[in-house]
């Protein structure tokens, strides 16, 4: 059903005011097109002491590190290649191979494992072609299913099938969950943009900036300031109330951006009268991906020949396969995965491993470290990591992690304790009709969905798809006022 009916007059031909709870990518992206095309009174309410959500950067060791997004998901046609140029932000296009250690420890061949991945990057990208063409895939049906099936046939008998499973769990380390648990029939809305994907080597800290300028220089913005309360008044359906604490404030329109994860622990005691279906349900269904990340920064980069720079053929990501020998920090065998980001170009390389953990690794390692003081996070992490670094060529133990970081987003309310969307197998609910039911919002209510979240199919879960969905926000916004919003600032 289409809610995009026009709005009264307002009078003098003024605009509304606009409140945007969240000032994330979605919400800033919002309010800069807003303010843009002539919507003056915009206001944003963030629940946190800063901007940019889950685009966020700490220092370690003099470095500055992404603790959300560090990647450019295809770079046909995506924004932020533009913003990285515009904003003078250094990408990296990543050597495809990379370096895998065996269930033991051991280093596996090289050519063993190219082999070995090729034929796993082959299969998932028929993955998606299958689940674009074939309409009876049942909704229990998993992408590590598909997997399993084809190494069955004759084209993969020459390879170890458990070495191919073992390296599909990589999966988790991309989407925050289980590849035995990615949806076979909704693989398709795990896809990117086209072209490349580009590593943020100086962080997304320029972007950020960038795109918080006009918000930061023309938008009423409220830090610390969580929303308590958010109601369609009904009695009153010309405007939406926004309680923040004990302050009570009403606007023509109401742009939500808060997380997924958000929604789904609090949307029900927080938005008055309930949301209606199918977007309950949509918020339900939806999944959301327990991805956390770690720092380490050595003194040295130990695992390279001092002698002789690194060939440009070293791999930037290494994988510890199934280990078997971190029984206690790692009893499920969980993969763990790291980018090398001593490769990285001046002035951005660092002796740092920047771990990637899939659950439940992740959820294990947030929870352990919650219960710690934050003065003892760097011992035990760098114990936690010790049985994957240590196996690094050169390695001897006085190589030792000199500082650390850590994400935590399973243990941040704001962040709705998890990372973003994911689509998982099981249950009945059409899932792309669920990301079309958060798309839509509540716009006869005055209440609009933006987020990675809302985005269009081929942003979900990334940054990209968040600054999307903020921005279409804002479109629809202007339509139902009969304003043509401006969308770059050249215009």
């Amino acid at each position: 059903m289409n809610f995009l009916l026009p709005r009264k007059s307002l009078p003098d031909g003024s605009k509304p005011s606009v409140c945007i709870i969240g000032a994330g990518l979605a919400g800033l992206r919002c309010a800069d097109v807003l303010l843009r095309s002539g919507f003056k009174n915009v206001t944003i309410f963030e629940a946190r002491d800063r901007l940019g959500g889950r685009i966020h950067q700490k220092s370690i060791s003099g470095k500055e590190f992404d603790m959300g997004a560090n990647w450019i998901h295809g770079s046909n046609g995506n924004p932020f290649s533009v913003l990285a140029q515009k904003t003078k932000t250094a990408t990296i296009l990543p050597i495809e191979t990379s370096r895998f250690f065996g269930t033991t420890g051991s280093l596996i061949p090289q050519d063993v494992a190219n082999r070995h991945s090729e034929a796993l990057w082959t299969i998932i990208g028929s993955a998606y072609k299958y689940c674009k063409t074939e309409t009876d895939i049942t909704s229990d049906a998993s992408l590590y299913d598909y997997i399993k099936s084809n190494l069955s046939t004759p084209t993969y008998q020459s390879l170890s099938s458990t070495l191919v499973l073992q390296m599909a769990q990589e999966w988790g380390c991309y989407v925050g969950g289980f590849v035995e648990k990615q949806s076979l029939k909704y693989f398709w809305l795990e896809e990117c943009l086209e072209g490349e994907n580009r590593f943020v080597s100086s962080t997304y800290h320029s972007i950020l900036s960038h795109i918080a300028r006009l918000p930061l220089a023309e938008a009423t913005i409220h830090l610390s300031k969580p929303v308590t309360k958010i109601d369609f008044d009904l009695a009153s359906p010309e405007s939406i109330k926004i309680t923040t604490g004990t302050d009570t404030h009403r606007f023509e329109e109401c742009v939500l951006t808060a997380p997924l994860g958000w929604l789904k622990r609090n949307a029900s005691t927080t938005i008055h009268p309930p949301l209606p279906e199918p977007l309950t349900s949509a918020i339900s269904s939806v999944g959301y991906s327990r991805l956390e990340k770690v720092y380490l920064t050595f003194a040295t980069v130990f695992w390279h020949d001092p002698r002789s720079p690194p060939p440009t053929s070293t791999p930037l990501f290494t994988t510890w396969l199934a280990p078997e020998y971190a029984p206690t920090t790692n009893p499920t065998r969980a993969i763990v995965q790291a980018v090398d980001l001593s490769l990285l170009p001046t002035p951005d390389a660092s002796p740092t491993l920047l771990f990637y953990l899939p659950p439940p690794i992740s959820t294990s390692l947030t929870t352990h470290l919650a219960t710690l003081a934050p003065s003892a996070h760097h011992a035990y992490l760098t114990s936690f990591f010790a049985p994957y670094y240590r196996l690094l060529p050169h390695y001897n133990p006085s190589n030792l992690p000199i500082s650390s970081l850590a994400t935590s987003w399973q243990q941040d309310p704001w962040a709705g304790y998890g990372s973003y969307t994911n689509f998982e197998a099981g249950g009945n609910s059409n899932l792309d009709a669920d990301i079309e039911a958060l798309r839509q919002g509540v716009p006869q209510h005055r209440l609009w969905l933006a987020g990675e979240h809302t985005a269009p199919f081929v942003g979900l879960g990334t940054a990209t798809g968040a600054y999307w969905a903020g921005e279409k926000v804002a479109e629809r916004i202007g339509r139902v006022y009969g304003v043509d919003v401006i969308i770059d600032e050249e215009e």
